[in-house]
């Protein structure tokens, strides 16, 4: 069944619609119902309605500001208007409002009950829509090669942990079984341009390399192959393999092409290195000349192979000390350092330098959270002198560990402290503009440097009622002192705090305190001249 309220002021019309529409014969319930635009808004956001029938005259939100309100909460929604007006521009701007119908008065069953029908067609086209699986699948077929391009962007950049690079390889059939793993880049002079791009690209999708997997991709301005293979020894004919679609580009294509090809990886492990190591080697295209291959490996000796923080590595640390407890931080750190400790045999030295890397990245996390350095370190601090006074790996660990769990301790402390100040800011800002009718929490918000969102959830959490029903009664408040201390009239207290239409003041002043203004002012009052 479909959810359905009902919004009208004519109480025998809304009870009318609810009676005699046959609701449940045509897959919908009634969910609830209301007088006016403002309780209708609480209401749809409680019963998260599929279809809203509302009349176009309605007090204090009128049909199509309720129905452009409803689309920002409910996008999903659809809404029926009725109204008293044949007005074209009420209609077009319906259209664009999710209003699967507007109905002129006096509207009868069979008119309610046919836009009811359309209404769950749509409803029942639009998920369908959602779980037809072979539009789905289609769509899925259609945007795999970019999914592929982005996987391998990710790769190169060092973005993916091993079991997730595993797991989206075998999804979109890269097939990389071989043990071994490398990045080649190619280029050549003028090569930046889209077109010789593109044909280096096709001239290495054309044929590849005997028991060699490939894959290849334009990326950074630069063509590049990601190889796969069973042993390392294959790398000799992954290069001649590349050197002869070199000597192929020169003489078909006119083109100079030179490529590099990066340190051999583990499957997927560390292509991002792999990657920089290709780049790298066709620097060294200025001494060796160009149109030829060069390996990284015949030039510069490989001593830091997994040694190095990658970008997963320095986000997993960030997100293990932003959020998480202090097991969650030691397993991260454990994590880190166990990876050069399993070499052997192990070099104190170079251990050092990779502890030295990662309390870079954890500064890099203290900053981006604009913590003050000397709130982590002191002002004293000197890392080389602690980190080279340490005489053992695991007087490194606990220094870093130390240093972790302080900027974690902090960082939680500093977004306590940042939840307060943002909270007693909009009370402060509240507090000064209640008074205009304008006043909404996307201004405030505005003003506040904060999304409406993130605040409305932060005010929430604080202090236990919305900021909309604090608002209310900040207002309420200011009202009973006006209306109990001076001889203002309704609708003068109602402009002095905030409402516009002095009958919505006294709507709402009636259901929280359960009388209207005036009758609380004849039982509260102090009777001023």
């Amino acid at each position: 069944m479909y959810k359905v309220i009902v919004i009208d002021d004519e109480d025998e019309v809304r009870k009318g619609i609810i009676k005699y529409v046959p609701w449940r014969e045509n897959g919908f319930a009634v969910a609830g119902e209301s007088d006016n635009g403002a309780d209708a808004l609480e209401l749809a956001e409680e019963c998260q309605p599929d279809l809203v029938i509302t009349d176009i005259k309605i007090p204090f939100i009128d049909g199509l500001t309720f129905a452009e309100r409803l689309k920002v909460v409910l996008p999903l929604a659809k809404t029926v208007i009725i109204s008293g007006f044949d007005d074209f521009a009420f209609a077009k701007k319906a259209l664009g409002l999710h209003v699967v119908d507007y109905l002129l008065k006096p509207v009868n069953v069979a008119e309610l009950t046919a836009a009811l029908v359309k209404t769950r067609d749509a409803l029942t086209a639009e998920e369908a829509s959602r779980r037809d699986l072979a539009l789905f699948k289609a769509y899925y077929d259609q945007t795999l090669p970019a999914l592929k391009e982005h996987f391998f962007s990710g790769l190169l950049e060092g973005r993916l942990s091993i079991g997730c690079a595993e797991e989206l390889g075998e999804r979109y059939g890269v097939g990389f079984n071989g043990a071994c793993s490398v990045v080649a880049c190619s280029s050549c002079a003028g090569g930046k341009e889209p077109m010789r791009l593109l044909s280096i690209k096709k001239l290495m999708d054309e044929e590849s390399a005997e028991n060699i997997s490939t894959h290849t991709l334009i990326y950074a301005d630069y063509v590049i192959v990601v190889a796969n293979f069973d042993s390392p020894e294959r790398i000799n004919a992954f290069i001649a393999y590349l050197n002869e679609k070199c000597g192929v580009a020169q003489k078909y294509l006119g083109l100079p092409m030179s490529a590099g090809v990066g340190y051999i990886a583990q499957r997927y492990n560390r292509l991002d290195r792999s990657y920089r190591g290709a780049l790298a080697a066709l620097d060294y295209q200025k001494l060796a000349g160009s149109g030829r291959v060069i390996y990284i490996g015949d030039i510069e000796r490989d001593e830091t192979a997994d040694i190095s923080i990658s970008r997963q590595d320095e986000e997993s640390l960030l997100s293990a000390v932003r959020l998480a407890d202090a097991d969650t931080i030691m397993a991260v750190v454990e994590r880190l350092l166990s990876r050069f400790t399993g070499s052997h045999p192990p070099n104190y030295q170079r251990y050092q330098v990779y502890v030295l890397e990662i309390f870079t990245a954890l500064i890099r996390i203290v900053r981006m959270n604009q913590i003050d350095i000397d709130s982590l370190l002191g002002g004293d601090y000197d890392i080389f002198r602690e980190l080279f006074e340490a005489v053992s790996f695991s007087g490194v660990k606990e220094k870093l560990l130390t240093l972790c769990l302080r900027a974690s301790s902090i960082m939680r402390r500093e977004r306590e402290n940042s939840s307060g100040r943002l909270v007693q800011n909009a009370r402060d800002y509240a507090a000064v503009h209640y008074k205009d009718s304008n006043f909404s929490v996307e201004s405030m918000c505005h003003d506040l440097h904060v999304s409406p969102a993130y605040f409305s959830t932060i005010f929430k959490r604080s202090q236990n009622e919305s900021f909309v029903n604090y608002l209310t009664a900040l207002r309420l408040n200011e009202a009973v002192r006006l209306l109990t201390g001076t001889d203002y009239k309704t609708h003068r207290v109602a402009e002095f705090v905030g409402f516009k239409d002095p009958n919505y003041f006294s709507f709402v002043f009636k259901k929280h305190f359960g009388m209207a203004p005036s009758k609380y002012r004849g039982v509260h009052g102090e009777n001023k001249a």
